[in-house]
């Protein structure tokens, strides 16, 4: 295979990352209080956070890391299921609980956040947005 040109430590997650512009975004859950069961009938019952980190794609190093608490009632309740989506100085995260956060590509910044829940009065599907 390829040769391996740096590695990161992460938590857990469905998202892959999003490479653009010499940088490496990573959305993923930090875990803080109870068990992933991965049973397709069950919400597993989660308190965490969700975080986005911004790599240099070159050396690895974290240039930023931002992240927000948010609990979890979804079965795999593993992690974001969205990859972050990058436009131009704007990075995107939809998080399994809904919340649609927008980034600054930059420095991290966030420019905004809005939860499908409270703004649209939708329950969080089972397995998660």
């Amino acid at each position: 295979g390829a040769p391996v040109k740096w590695r990161a430590d992460v938590a857990y997650g469905y998202a892959g990352p999003a490479i653009s512009d010499g940088k490496v975004y990573l959305f993923d859950y930090v875990l803080e209080s109870g068990e992933i069961a991965n049973l397709p009938s069950r919400r597993d019952e989660l308190t965490g956070a969700e975080r986005l980190t911004c790599f240099d794609a070159a050396t690895g190093k974290v240039l930023w890391r931002k992240q927000y608490d948010r609990d979890y009632a979804v079965s795999y309740g593993g992690g974001p299921r969205c990859t972050p989506t990058v436009d131009g100085d704007r990075v995107y995260t939809l998080g399994a609980e809904g919340d649609l956060t927008c980034w600054k590509t930059a420095d991290g910044a966030q420019l905004w956040q809005i939860n499908f829940g409270e703004a649209f009065g939708v329950e969080t599907p089972i397995w998660g947005h």
